[in-house]
């Protein structure tokens, strides 16, 4: 039951299925669509239709932009045809860990929502785990107000729209890329209560994503208010740990350590800490590094001479 005092987001089952196996199709590029539906009398957003990209959208690791045709001519036949309009968008940040709207991702729905003076603007962030073939799936809804970024909560429907079959002809779904991927309905979770939104700056996340994907893949990226932890295992019982304290412009290095599993720590932060502005990929590099020149245990296990990617 939805707590007193959070914004409802009202959808129906399959949209949010539908939009969670596109995410999931889509495991090392971002992927979007929009949103149409309407407001309740109490200023709840309800999704009727969740479009799906098209294939000539721009899509890259760390961008996803609809075109303005696909965009156009989709909202004007849902407003002809049965008077819905555009209540936000979605979109998937795949596996690099950032389940909250980025800085960009913020300035553009703050402005598209304050240009066609829409109260609250609805932004759905996608994430996947685990495997390709098989990811699970989560699905974490905000909304734009008052150039304010808040969490919201689903309050599902059963079934699909009854609008979709209607529009199955139509530039809507003409042209669009499909989910390759079928999922069970236990592999795609919303949280029942939103977190706080303090996104990290754009430059951290950059710096995430400069790391080669067969390596990114294995990474665990997790944010705690203000802090960013990447991790990445280095053998069977060991770990690479690098933690960041950010601002909404600006980051630093708070931490880097090396940890077994009972959490035998080799600690580098004073010897990175001059360098807490370099490529993530080669902070990692450098801590490995100074950790065998040192012969300090823990001892690294590093499969044939790199990261073990098995």
């Amino acid at each position: 039951m939805k707590q007193p005092g959070l914004i409802s987001l009202v959808a129906f089952n399959k949209e949010i299925k539908k939009i969670a196996e596109s995410a999931a199709s889509s495991p090392d590029k971002e992927i979007g669509g929009w949103l149409f539906g309407f407001y309740t009398q109490g200023s709840i957003p309800v999704i009727m239709h969740a479009s799906l990209a098209s294939e000539n959208s721009l899509r890259t690791p760390t961008n996803f932009q609809e075109t303005v045709q696909h965009l156009e001519g989709s909202a004007r036949l849902i407003y002809e045809s049965y008077r819905f309009g555009v209540i936000g968008r979605w979109h998937s940040h795949h596996h690099i860990g950032l389940t909250t709207p980025s800085g960009g991702d913020q300035r553009t729905g703050n402005e598209f929502a304050r240009k066609n003076d829409i109260e609250t603007f609805v932004e759905i962030i996608i994430n996947l785990e685990g495997s390709k073939e098989s990811p699970t799936v989560r699905i974490h809804p905000y909304a734009y107000q008052n150039k304010k970024t808040v969490g919201m909560v689903f309050e599902t429907i059963e079934g699909d729209s009854p609008i979709n079959a209607a529009l199955e002809d139509t530039i809507l779904c003409q042209n669009v890329i499909r989910p390759r991927i079928s999922l069970p309905s236990e592999n795609i979770f919303w949280p029942e209560h939103p977190k706080p939104v303090t996104p990290p700056p754009g430059s951290l996340i950059e710096s995430i994503n400069s790391i080669p994907e067969q390596i990114r893949q294995k990474l665990e990226v997790s944010y705690d208010s203000e802090i960013t932890t990447v991790t990445l295992p280095v053998s069977l019982d060991q770990r690479a740990v690098i933690s960041f304290a950010y601002t909404n412009d600006d980051y630093v290095l708070l931490e880097a350590s090396i940890r077994d599993t009972d959490n035998t720590t080799f600690n580098a932060t004073d010897f990175l800490a001059g360098l807490g502005t370099e490529p993530l990929s080669n902070l990692f590099l450098i801590m490995l590094h100074h950790a065998l020149i040192n012969q300090e245990p823990p001892q690294l296990q590093l499969t044939n001479g790199g990261f073990n990617d098995e």
